[in-house]
Order: C-alpha cells, then sequence, then structure tokens
C-alpha cells in the first residue's frame, strides 16, 4: 500500500446490487459506534442501544468504482442470543468486533465466527477487528494472532474515537470488492453527485 494517495468518495445514492455486511461481537464492544463512523465519517458521542438488527447502506467510490455495502447491525441482540440465522444468511462480509481492552470480549470471537460461517455465504470475507485502541491493551496479542491464522480472518486494529485504522478497513473491502466482482462485470464507474474526502492509504494492521 506504500502511502499511495487516493480519493475515498461518498455517494449519495444507491441501487439493489451490494455486499451484506454483518457486524457482530459481543456488547458494549463498538459495533453501532463503528457503524456510526463508517456511515458519517465521525464518532458518535453517545448511541441509543440496538435492540433489532438495523440496515444501514453505504456507497463510495475507490479507483473511480462504486463500492455499495448494505450493513446490519445487530448491537443489543447479542445480550439475549437472539441474532436469528436470517441475519447471517447470505452474508458477503463479516466484521467480529472485540475491545482491545476487554479480554471477556475477545474470548467470544471464537463463537462469533462459527456463527458467522455457519450461515454465511461461502467464502464470505471476515475481519477481526480490535476497538478502542485509544485504551490500553488488555488483550493478548499473540491470541489474537492465533484466531487470526487459524481461521484466515483479515485483522484491523480501529479507533472510534480517534478515526484510527477505518479508512484502511473501507479500503480493503473496496479492493476485494472490486476483484471479485470484476468477472461478473458488475462494477460500475461514477463520475457525478459525490462528495470527495481525501485520505492516505495505508497498510492494515
Amino acid at each position: 500500500l506504500n502511502g499511495v494517495g487516493f480519493q475515498l468518495t461518498d455517494i449519495k445514492y444507491f441501487t439493489s446490487m451490494g455486499w451484506k455486511v454483518v457486524v457482530i461481537g459481543q456488547a458494549s464492544v463498538g459495533k453501532s459506534t463503528l457503524i456510526h463512523y463508517v456511515m458519517h465519517n465521525k464518532y458518535a458521542d453517545s448511541q441509543q442501544t440496538t435492540v433489532q438488527a438495523a440496515l444501514h447502506q453505504k456507497k463510495y467510490l475507490y479507483d473511480e468504482k462504486s463500492i455499495e455495502l448494505h450493513i446490519w447491525d445487530t448491537a443489543g441482540q447479542e445480550r439475549f442470543k437472539s441474532i436469528t440465522p436470517q441475519t447471517f444468511r447470505d452474508a458477503d462480509v463479516g466484521f467480529i468486533v472485540f475491545d482491545c481492552s476487554q479480554p471477556d470480549s475477545f474470548k467470544q470471537t471464537q463463537y462469533w465466527y462459527e456463527k458467522f460461517t455457519q450461515h454465511a455465504k461461502q467464502g464470505a470475507l471476515i475481519y477481526l477487528i480490535a476497538n478502542k485502541i485509544d485504551l490500553l491493551w488488555k488483550v493478548e496479542r499473540n491470541e489474537v494472532m492465533e484466531m487470526v491464522n487459524m481461521n484466515g480472518c483479515a485483522f484491523f486494529e480501529i479507533s472510534c474515537v480517534q478515526g484510527k485504522g477505518i479508512d484502511q478497513l473501507l479500503i480493503h473491502i473496496a479492493k476485494e470488492y472490486i476483484q471479485r466482482n470484476h468477472t461478473n462485470n458488475q462494477i460500475k464507474t461514477l463520475n457525478t453527485g459525490v462528495i470527495e474526502r481525501k485520505v492516505e492509504e495505508k497498510g492494515c494492521c
């Protein structure tokens, strides 16, 4: 990635085409806060507790290609183990989020991995996401990397408070989206109706 400059661009309108992204993890790890940052490019000081799966649509440009994500927020349901198979069904991407300052939240990530892979699309992308890196790490990093290597997950460290790592996460998804959909001729190039914001491309953690 080598620090190459690029434009990550938000688009104001949507189509029916897009990847289904399911955001899962234990309570209070910052799932809804992450989604809010992805949608609005800013940190939310407070979030209402989500009690059912909420759907958000995110569309942006990368390399002049249109990327569309349908993001499912499951926050609130995990307290009652009430996330249904329908939530995971046909998912293209899974965000498994844990709080790096709360070891118990990481201990449950294998459970969420198995839950997701049981119902998601075969070959779905899975991202293990360490949130709240602005706080003191209390999760053993070697255990994190063991899970990453064992399950073949992509791994990112983020802070919604500081805005770290989230652009790089969206870049990684965009590249996978373009690569996987290119052969199906599903990628569109869009040049109008956009709001641009420039960021610097960096490697994932």
